[in-house]
């Protein structure tokens, strides 16, 4: 089908995005990569009055990482952060998410703002930014503010962005120098290569010495939004690398689950869900984990 009629705007900054969103409220679209407006639109399922092409605005176009943090800008699409050479090994994750989301045309073309933004629970980018404790940094017509990840998602496709707000950057914080070692893992299930995740899971675990420390594991695809399992979380942190502690993980996993009352995916039995799916990405995730702290811990 053909795009319903709309006028085109190219702003020179995140300022003037703001504005033009203040003042089209109603009516405007960002516009960026396009992998997901673009195809509502040619359905007619989204119908913007006003589209605001961001792509011009290259300072929000660089990956940049200090001691502190690695922050990416709003416009890096998928395939740039998937060939990022510099990765901090805390943050393993986001490569192993990049490798899996979607196929290569669409990570050539889909920025990492517009993943976000849209906020599908499918999508790998709402569930890394839980499970890495990142940020994002906005802009609107009252200035700029950084929003913490577990305060992004409310639910289905649901932000926490206002109305005359723009994603300028996302940022996820790295170790500091303390005798602590991180590392971090994703993986997910999908029916065939490229399509949505129908379940997915991103572990982080930190360890000083032979204790876990830190311990964040989040399940998405399953319900409105990704999810930490506190529970989990809270037996890993009293664990230690040397002892295996993925022995009981299986079973902690099935009791979130049963207890939790999620509304599974639907292309997904919930017995699948609960006694076989999550429990497993969990374990291999939180075992291959385990493994590289050992190595570099040399335990």
């Amino acid at each position: 089908m053909k795009f319903a009629e709309f006028e085109l705007i190219k702003p020179k900054s995140p300022s003037e995005v703001s504005q033009l969103l203040n003042d089209n409220i109603d009516s405007a679209k960002i516009l960026a990569g396009g992998q997901s407006l673009l195809p509502l639109m040619a359905l007619r399922l989204v119908r913007p009055a006003l589209l605001i092409d961001i792509t011009g605005l290259d300072a929000m176009s660089e990956i940049a990482v200090n001691n502190k943090n690695l922050e990416i800008g709003a416009l890096v699409t998928h395939r740039q952060v998937e060939l990022f050479h510099d990765m901090p090994e805390e943050l393993n994750a986001i490569s192993m998410g990049m490798r899996v989301l979607g196929h290569i045309a669409i990570r050539n073309r889909g920025t990492v703002a517009g993943s976000l933004a849209h906020c599908d629970p499918h999508a790998e980018w709402p569930a890394l930014i839980l499970g890495l404790d990142g940020y994002i940094n906005v802009e609107g017509v009252n200035g700029p503010r950084r929003i913490q990840g577990a305060d992004f998602s409310l639910g289905w496709y649901t932000s926490s962005l206002l109305p005359d707000e723009i994603i300028t950057s996302i940022g996820f914080p790295l170790e500091v120098d303390d005798g602590t070692h991180t590392t971090s893992y994703m993986s997910e299930y999908s029916l065939r290569h490229g399509d949505f995740a129908l379940a997915g899971v991103v572990v982080r675990l930190s360890a000083v010495g032979d204790h876990i420390s830190d311990a964040r594991c989040v399940v998405f695809g399953i319900a409105a939004r990704a999810e930490r399992l506190n529970l989990l979380e809270d037996y890993l942190n009293q664990s230690t690398l040397s002892k295996d502690p993925t022995r009981d993980v299986g079973n902690i996993v099935k009791q979130i689950l049963i207890e939790s009352n999620t509304h599974y995916s639907e292309s997904l039995s919930d017995s699948y869900c609960i006694q076989y799916l999550i429990p497993n990405l969990f374990t291999d995730g939180i075992r291959a984990a385990v493994a590289n702290l050992k190595i570099s811990k040399k335990i």
